[in-house]
């Protein structure tokens, strides 16, 4: 089964991390809101803390207008008021701005690693040709693990 076929046993013991040049707090407008137009993706970030697993949320401070701030304030209130290990941050890690769209993910004793051009948009998940790759390898994890968390601790996580 595929990373996202899974995503939804994700749960206690396992580890998310998210590297994104954006993730929308939610879809729809921009009157829109989470409670009724949720952004899916995060939702099953959030739903996967919820069960118990480790989820870091790392995404663009350069280039942001004010969405990724957005969706951060939106994902540590829920970490902070329903006690999960769930933390988001805004990161410029190599004063160029975060551009990388990688999900790694490690649940199950299985490694995977999906890379790609999805942004965190409703347009890009339903209507851009966009394109990711997912693989389950332990060493494709283990060389990006590392490069996430050396960008998570430049950016104060």
């Amino acid at each position: 089964a595929s990373m996202y076929a899974r995503k939804r046993r994700f749960g206690a013991g396992d580890t998310v991390l998210v590297q994104q040049l954006y993730e929308r707090a939610h879809w729809g407008g921009s009157n829109d809101k989470p409670q009724c137009a949720p952004n899916l993706r995060l939702r099953a970030y959030i739903d996967a803390a919820r069960r118990g697993a480790h989820v870091h949320i790392l995404l663009d401070g350069y280039f942001d207008a004010g969405a990724d701030a957005e969706t951060v304030s939106y994902v540590n209130l829920i970490a902070q008021n329903e006690g999960l290990n769930l933390r988001a941050l805004l990161g410029n890690p190599t004063g160029r701005g975060i551009h990388n769209k990688m999900i790694l993910v490690q649940a199950g004793g299985q490694k995977w690693t999906h890379l790609g051009s999805i942004n965190g948009s409703e347009a890009s998940r339903k209507a851009n040709r966009e394109l990711a790759i997912q693989v389950q390898s332990s060493a494709v994890y283990d060389y990006l693990a590392p490069v996430f968390w050396i960008d998570w601790t430049v950016s104060g996580g």
